[in-house]
């Protein structure tokens, strides 16, 4: 369980004529309502967003709806 945020940078070389290494920016926000502020400016600067839910509490799949719409107007 994250407590907070946690932040991981992962390298990984690609084959392409453009580009020989890719960066990909993780950050861990744990979805608690204190650092949606912080989520939200994130969101502005993604290309891409996973979002994940533990599949042992409902509640956490049912916020999956409103993280999605939160995605939604920031881009």
């Amino acid at each position: 369980m994250t407590q907070g945020c946690e932040y991981t940078l992962k390298e990984m070389p690609i084959e392409s004529k453009s580009y020989t290494l890719c960066e990909l920016h993780m950050i861990d926000i744990a979805g608690q309502n204190i650092f949606k502020d912080i989520t939200l400016d994130l969101l502005c600067k993604a290309n891409q967003v996973m979002l994940v839910y533990d599949a042992t509490n409902q509640e956490s799949f049912r916020l999956l709806q409103d993280w999605y719409a939160s995605i939604k107007q920031e881009n």
